[in-house]
């Protein structure tokens, strides 16, 4: 219970960059609660994972995770929440707000072998992400993504996407807003199949011409 303390990831300097996640777990269940980490500015190689869980069960609530963009040439990307499969997670009620990669990633590295993938419940989170990148990416996994906030400034790429996510994934009831005009990207890019898709509200708006498409199958 991070108690609503401030973690600031800083780069060790002498040419070095951060590299790696801020909290991840050292066995087989983990949870955490009540923390802010904040990545300012960092070097411009700096790849950060604010919480990663690996094979694990547990749960991420109630955390705030902010800036992990990098500056400078490299543009390497980080990730604000990352879970590697099997995982039997639950992540409610955490903002993820401005970074250079996704601020979800749920994948199987050693996909089509994902030991057993495991079962993920994301609700009432607020992801957001900067210009060109997907905001949450979920894959070899089953379970539900409902009641989120995704405010996604993608250009060419997705707001939400599906691969190998297991029959009977839920989507439901999420509001994704392309807040700058997503000029070719999806709000929901589905690519499992067996999803259900229902009652959730997309916005297609901003500054951008658009040829974007809501759901895309």
């Amino acid at each position: 219970n991070g108690n609503n303390h401030l973690i600031t990831v800083v780069d060790p300097g002498n040419g070095v960059f951060f590299s790696g996640p801020v909290i991840t777990n050292a066995g087989a269940a983990a949870s955490v609660k009540n923390l802010m980490i904040d990545s300012p500015r960092l070097g411009s190689c700096s790849v950060v994972e604010g919480i990663s869980f690996t094979s694990t069960t547990g749960s991420i609530t109630g955390n705030t995770i902010l800036h992990l963009d990098s500056v400078g040439g490299c543009q390497k990307e980080s990730t604000g929440i990352e879970l590697m499969t099997p995982v039997t997670v639950t992540v409610s009620g955490n903002r993820v707000l401005w970074g250079n990669g996704p601020a979800l990633s749920v994948t199987c590295p050693g996909w089509p072998n994902c030991n057993g993938g495991g079962t993920v419940i994301i609700s009432g989170n607020e992801f957001t992400t900067s210009l060109n990148h997907t905001v949450v990416y979920l894959s070899g996994v089953g379970g539900s993504f409902t009641k989120n906030a995704l405010d996604a400034n993608v250009i060419y790429n997705d707001s939400l996407y599906l691969t190998n996510t297991f029959p009977g994934m839920q989507i439901t009831s999420n509001n994704i807003n392309l807040a700058s005009g997503a000029a070719s990207g999806n709000a929901i890019y589905v690519g499992s199949d067996n999803t259900v898709i229902t009652g959730n509200r997309i916005f297609n708006f901003g500054k951008n011409e658009s040829s974007a498409v809501g759901i895309n199958n």
